[in-house]
C-alpha cells in the first residue's frame, strides 16, 4: 500500500528553493511538494492552514 507524502519546504535563500522542490520530489514518486516559502511568518500560516 502506497500513500502519497506531502511536504512544505521552508529555506531563507529563495533562490535554493526550486532546487530542493525538485531534489525532493525526484527522491520518491509518494512525494509532494506543496509549496515552498522563503518567509518563517507564511511557513507557520501554511501549516496552520488545510
Amino acid at each position: 500500500m502506497s500513500r502519497e507524502i506531502t511536504v512544505g519546504i521552508v529555506d531563507n535563500d529563495r533562490f535554493v528553493l526550486p532546487s530542493l522542490k525538485a531534489s525532493i520530489e525526484e527522491l520518491s514518486d509518494d512525494m509532494q511538494v506543496i509549496w515552498t516559502t522563503s518567509d518563517g511568518g507564511q511557513a507557520v500560516a501554511n501549516c496552520l492552514t488545510a
